[in-house]
């Protein structure tokens, strides 16, 4: 696997909570506690690495976007969540803008889901499954030229102010033009910790480390 640079341009957490009607009585309200501004909490995705188990919150919407670089490849990606339930997140991946080899068009789109099966405890870490979809809505020359899938087993973990994100997944990547598909295993890590209180209370570090195999058949 070549060198590879990455870069969180963009990982704001854009969130809207869902709009109720004014004709809902007051014990409903109580039951399903709107989501105010103070309660939102962001939970970024670095595009490339290691991705938290958690999910975003019910009814918020979040939009994140980040940078790659290597030789003869670079790329903006994004990825937009959206929390449907309490423990399912909806995901839609694009790369609006993707260079290979000197040749600049847009890039392939994924679609997907998060599901949160148990949330952490003292002695487990929160544990989910990522599915995602990989389309090909770039022309071969710049993409994956043909359907894949991925599915994501994903643990996070605090211990303290410090916080873990541990990935194992496989890739089966399509064919242009055959039948079957060539399957990649991945394996992501990040470290994440709140930066001193002067830059700000959200803002954080994250190393990330990525192993890939591949196989083919």
């Amino acid at each position: 696997m070549g060198r590879r640079i990455c870069w969180w341009l963009l990982g704001v957490a854009i969130s809207a909570t869902p709009l109720r009607s004014q004709q809902q009585s007051s014990s409903q309200a109580q039951q399903t506690p709107a989501v105010t501004a103070q309660d939102l909490i962001a939970v970024p995705n670095r595009p490339t690495f290691a991705t938290t188990a958690e999910s975003v919150q019910r009814g918020v919407f979040e939009i994140e976007y980040g940078l790659e670089a290597a030789s003869g490849h670079q790329n903006v990606n994004g990825l937009l969540k959206w929390g449907v339930l309490e423990n399912l997140e909806l995901r839609f991946a694009n790369n609006p803008i993707q260079r290979n080899s000197g040749v600049t068009g847009t890039g392939d789109s994924g679609a997907g889901f998060k599901y949160k099966v148990f949330r952490q405890t003292k002695k487990l870490p929160t544990f989910s499954i990522v599915y995602t979809a990989g389309i090909p809505t770039a022309p071969a020359s710049r993409g994956i030229g043909a359907m894949g899938h991925s599915v994501q087993l994903l643990a996070s973990k605090d211990f303290g102010k410090h916080h873990f994100d541990v990935n194992e997944g496989v890739q089966f990547v399509g064919r242009p033009g055959r039948s079957g598909y060539d399957r990649n295993y991945f394996t992501s890590l990040s470290y994440f910790h709140p930066l001193p209180k002067k830059w700000a209370t959200r803002q954080s570090s994250r190393a990330s480390a990525e192993r890939t195999r591949r196989r083919r058949r």
